[in-house]
């Protein structure tokens, strides 16, 4: 089990340390960067996650500075979708 997922299932009544949260996030994404380049080039990335969790994944990418990582764009954040017709698969 992740650092991350560890942490937010807690005990009973305990509320994880937000912060502590988005540090080994953070790490858990860097990481998985750089396993991912390790076998590609990777310059851009998109937010995915679960639409029920309440947990937006966007937060995580507002927090930290993703082009420190070498990272050009976030469509959701980095694109004025009012200049462009963006298409996604469902």
């Amino acid at each position: 089990m992740s650092d991350v997922r560890c942490l937010m299932s807690g005990g009973a009544g305990q509320r994880p340390d937000e912060k502590r949260l988005y540090e080994l996030a953070y790490e858990d994404f860097k990481r998985n960067l750089e396993r991912l380049r390790a076998i590609v080039a990777v310059s851009t990335v998109c937010m995915h996650g679960s639409p029920l969790s309440g947990i937006d994944n966007l937060d995580l990418l507002r927090k930290y500075d993703y082009k420190r990582l070498g990272l050009v764009a976030e469509p959701y954040l980095d694109f004025d979708f009012n200049q462009m017709f963006y298409l996604v698969p469902l």
